[in-house]
């Protein structure tokens, strides 16, 4: 008799949970115990969005403390979705940086995330979810598919399709521009130039290490590189914020 109240139990809590659908169930932020480092004014403590990639560069060079980094950039390009010169159908795109998703703990639900290797290689962007269902029909072999880089009416340059992210990306790394319809990857961590656009950097700590340790290495690594970036961003410092901290991009 117990047998069976426990299995009548069970396929209660079964029935239930199958009745949910994925969209009412939590999303979990994949940023959670990691650290965000942005720029704030000095004077005020405003928070002034992204922080250049000089600041980033330097950071990553200097942070004992880091166990790991992953880079988001803002949407500022467009790839086209066809090869036609009169096609004029086109993708906002972003950046991040060869092994985000490792860091973030979130895998292509197909194909690969992006590699040092794709820096050197053959351009290759990410898409989303929406534009994989959208405008591919959520084929698998959309993997390998081209976009293309270039005006309409120009010769244009392929970019070939290496992977797909989750339908929640964007509630899991609420630090990504969700702006963006497809990445492509970040080379924020060997540019040479100062001014080269403005980064999210997401920053794990390291087991035991504590946090007052960290920014003060970030203070150093700014101040270290602080004569090369023009006003005004020169004359920001960087502060490290919970990455999961509601309202942080206000």
């Amino acid at each position: 008799m117990r047998v069976t109240v426990i299995s009548v139990i069970l396929g209660l809590v079964a029935a239930s949970v199958s009745a949910i659908s994925p969209d009412q169930l939590p999303t979990r932020s994949a940023t959670d115990g990691m650290w965000l480092m942005r720029p704030v004014d000095p004077q005020t403590g405003e928070n002034f969005g992204m922080i250049p990639g000089a600041f980033v560069r330097a950071a990553r060079a200097k942070l004992d403390g880091v166990a790991d980094m992953a880079v988001f950039g803002m949407a500022t390009e467009r790839l086209s979705l066809a090869a036609a010169p009169d096609d004029k159908r086109s993708l906002s795109v972003s950046e991040m940086t060869p092994g985000a998703l490792r860091v973030v703990g979130i895998p292509p639900i197909i194909g690969r995330e992006f590699s040092d290797e794709d820096l050197r290689g053959v351009a290759v962007a990410l898409v989303t979810y929406q534009v994989w269902q959208g405008h591919f029909g959520g084929r698998p072999d959309a993997v390998g598919d081209r976009l293309w880089r270039g005006a309409p009416g120009q010769p244009r340059d392929p970019v070939i399709i290496v992977g797909v992210l989750p339908r929640d990306f964007f509630q899991r790394v609420p630090v990504a521009d969700s702006a963006a319809e497809a990445f492509t990857p970040s080379n924020v961590f060997v540019r040479r130039g100062m001014a080269d656009g403005s980064f999210a950097p997401l920053l794990r700590l390291r087991p035991g290490v504590a946090i007052d340790k960290v920014r003060a290495e970030v203070n150093q690594a700014v101040d270290s590189v602080r004569g090369q970036v023009g006003d005004p961003v020169g004359k920001l410092n960087a502060r490290l914020d919970p990455a999961d901290r509601p309202g942080w991009k206000k």
